[in-house]
């Protein structure tokens, strides 16, 4: 059975902190600086120096690759023949740059070429025998494909057919049986010696366009950039060299198009960097390709006219608005369906006839992000009850070897270990949600470990440090930001920002240095965070400007929390409103309020009655508690809550009467009440137990109380109704009785529970 991962962090490389110290005055660098390098294998000083000093020498030979001479020659040919070349690309960021790279550098020699982007929901990925065949009948006899091919076998075999020769350019992993192609230009095949492999698939085209043009053609490593950042290939090696220049392309580009799309970003070209075209650029390429035709992208990238580069930017920016719309749209009904339908799943399978096929990956990890789930989302055809998706899935679980265990549920499928795209028909979801719980099921529990590149105290964050730690970039696959992480910082401020409170901002301490904090997406662990609450953290270090003043903030991922999630939700009154939650645990400790209130919870939640410290050891919890009222005792609460941390408890703490407001009895309360019985000889409680109380001025809660201490001691016994003093009883300590200590818990929980703030409760719960 795969159990809930345990969160823990630790460094990537055991570092030797004598080494780091020596390296860091050996290049006068700062202790960290050297730390995040070694955790880069960059051990030692030529090491580190290499890395920072790109040049011309970080581009390979692009005539190492297998079929890359006879691709050109093959180019240059149709060329001089006068032949029309066709670039087939693809509909994402890759593609797109792929396709405008090679479509400039073969007009740059005087090539009578075109292009065409398939339709995802036409042509779908990849070689197209209708495609093609519209190809050759405008005209091509020779077909270039861009950042795919090489499981294209019938499309290409059909051109080959006709006398159309096919070159493919890819990078996408390799079938064991590659199509007849003409020639298939590809970093990792197999009879090629070309040095890396990694290379995104505008990496291949731009190796292309240095051989036909016999240099590397610099003023498109900005569309190299763009692509090799967007297909999240490793930034090592040749792709480091590919990003760096790009960028510094970038800076004073004379893209017209990709200076109208900054525009509309309100980025200036200047200040672009790997996050620019990662979280602003590429989502904006790709959200055309996700609604529809992707040709607008390449006419984008390559066009010459100011007002045609105008439109398109803006074009392509309210295309990502409208994706952006759909995809809250739909993630908010996924999570709708989700709590009604599938909260308790160990799997989340849904689907929809009216959801967008192009968006189905990025609400399958919102949903994941959420839920730690492996979340399969479909779309369904009405008229062919085929039901389309994408899925997402969590560590420890590969996707790709988990659907090949159920392949003959699916049409088709394909992937690698954490995403995957699946079509099947509608009857068969049911079998494929069975089937993937039954694997995840076989599969052992996995603690997952967060790689850090160090842990440090606030005061190694100054700006000067993050500016070095800068010098790495640019940052993404394979050279990632360094992840630093600090233990034991203290909550100075916590609220929710954004529209809808979606973020989460923090401000804390550690040795008077402050630190600000944002994490997005993160608004809902505001919940559980309270002032001068004592937490570790873990995220990116960052500059930030505002009002002509630098200072430096993270941006959190991940927060380890003591203790147990609670939600400050207390309440006077029970009212029905409260227990509408689907799919929760409403706990009870009193059974009158669990006989009151049961009656009022949705079907797909459950009543839960805790009386004793036993039963509160034997709770497991589910996906949402809610704890109605206020516990007997403290004991019994962190009983309930013990191995239920990573649930979300909404925590109402009712309670009709207070034992906390009257106080518990005093040792001299309990002698008065029984010099009163001893002179009365005996009390008639239901007709005189009002004088007594009035007579001795105690609360009738503390004389009840003393009275059952006392029954319990044997000091007293009641009789016919009569409350009588016993002859010669035993001396105890009446603080010891059962009745008094429970009274004490009670007393306990109440002060705590219900007149203490959350920290203090938190605070309780973690001794």
């Amino acid at each position: 059975m795969l159990n809930k991962v345990t969160k823990k962090w630790e460094q990537k490389l055991t570092v030797d902190q004598k080494e780091i110290e020596k390296l860091a005055e050996e290049l006068n660098r700062s202790s960290l600086f050297i730390e995040v390098c070694f955790q880069r294998g960059l051990n030692t000083s030529s090491e580190i120096e290499k890395f920072l000093t790109i040049d011309d020498s970080w581009f390979h030979d692009p005539f190492l690759m297998k079929d890359m001479e006879k691709a050109v020659k093959r180019i240059i040919e149709a060329i001089e023949n006068n032949e029309k070349i066709t670039i087939y690309g693809d509909y994402d960021a890759d593609g797109m740059t792929s396709t405008a790279l090679l479509y400039e550098s073969l007009e740059a020699i005087g090539a009578d070429a075109d292009y065409f982007l398939p339709n995802r929901f036409i042509e779908g990925y990849g070689p197209n025998i209708d495609a093609f065949e519209e190809i050759i009948k405008n005209g091509s006899t020779l077909i270039i494909t861009v950042d795919n091919g090489v499981t294209g076998h019938e499309a290409i075999n059909f051109a080959q057919g006709q006398d159309v020769d096919v070159i493919v350019t890819d990078h996408h992993a390799l079938p064991e049986v590659l199509p007849d192609a003409y020639a298939i230009v590809h970093p990792a095949h197999p009879d090629g010696n070309y040095p890396f492999t990694d290379l995104a698939g505008v990496g291949v085209v731009l190796k292309l366009a240095s051989a036909l043009l016999g240099e590397l053609p610099v003023e498109s490593l900005d569309l190299a950039a763009i692509g090799t950042v967007a297909d999240l290939v490793s930034l090592q090696d040749e792709n480091r060299a590919i990003v760096y220049y790009g960028l510094k392309m970038m800076e004073t580009t004379q893209r017209i198009g990709l200076q109208e799309l900054l525009q509309v970003i309100a980025i200036e070209p200047e200040i672009v960097d790997e996050g620019t075209i990662g979280f602003q650029i590429a989502p904006r390429l790709n959200a055309i390709g996700r609604l529809g035709d992707a040709e607008p992208g390449v006419d984008l990238l390559t066009t010459h006219d100011p007002i045609e580069a105008k439109a398109l930017a803006e074009f392509i920016d309210q295309q990502n608005i409208e994706r952006k719309s759909i995809v809250e749209q739909m993630t908010d009904e996924a999570f709708k369906k989700l709590k009604i339908e599938k909260e308790n799943s160990e799997i989340v399978l849904l689907a929809d006839e009216n959801w967008h096929q192009g968006v189905l990956g990025i609400v399958a990890s919102r949903i994941v992000e959420k839920t730690n789930k492996v979340s399969l989302l479909f779309t369904i055809d009405p008229e062919t009850n085929i039901a389309k998706g994408s899925a997402r899935s969590i560590t420890g679980v590969n996707l790709y070897e988990a659907f090949t265990k159920i392949d003959d549920l699916f049409i088709s499928y394909g992937g690698h270990e954490m995403a995957a795209g699946m079509t099947a028909h509608v009857d068969q979801l049911e079998a494929i949600e069975s089937a993937l719980s039954l694997y995840l099921d076989s599969l052992e529990a996995e603690e997952v470990t967060q790689k850090v590149d160090a842990f440090v105290e606030l005061a190694d964050l100054s700006v000067e440090i993050v500016k070095e730690l800068e010098e790495l970039k640019p940052f993404g696959t394979g050279n990632s930001k360094p992840l630093i992480a600090s233990r034991n910082v203290s909550i100075l401020q916590n609220r929710t920002v954004g529209l809808e409170g979606d973020h989460l901002k923090l401000e804390v301490e550690q040795r008077n240095q402050l630190l600000d904090i944002i994490s997005f997406r993160n608004g809902d662990l505001n919940n559980y965070l309270f002032e001068q609450q004592n937490v570790s953290i873990l995220g990116y270090v960052e500059l930030n400007e505002w009002n002509g003043k630098t200072k430096v903030q993270m941006q959190m991922i991940d927060i380890d929390i003591p203790g147990p999630k609670l939600i400050d939700e207390r309440v006077n009154k029970l009212e029905q409103d409260l227990f509408k939650a689907e799919a929760s645990q409403y706990v009870f400790y009193q059974e009158s309020s669990y006989q009151q209130m049961k009656g009022y919870l949705p079907a797909s939640s459950e009543a839960i009655l805790i009386e004793s410290l036993e039963e509160a050891e034997k709770f497991t919890g589910n996906s949402k508690m809610i704890i109605v009222d206020c516990p007997h005792a403290i004991d019994q609460f962190k009983a309930t809550l013990q191995g239920n941390y990573d649930i979300p408890v909404h925590c109402y703490f009712y309670k009709d009467e207070h034992l906390y407001l009257s106080g518990l009895p005093s040792r001299k309360d309990f002698a008065k009440v029984y010099k009163f019985i001893g002179q009365y000889k005996e009390i008639d409680l239901k007709k005189n137990g009002h004088h007594m109380i009035n007579y001795l001025e105690i609360g009738s809660k503390q004389i009840f109380l003393i009275v059952q201490v006392f029954l319990e001691a044997k000091f007293v016994i009641i009789e016919n109704g009569l409350l009588k003093i016993r002859n010669n009883p035993e001396k105890m300590d009446l603080e010891q009785t059962i009745s008094y200590q429970d009274a004490l818990q009670q007393f306990q929980a109440e002060e705590l529970f219900l007149y203490s703030s959350f920290k203090e409760i938190m605070e309780a719960l973690n001794k």
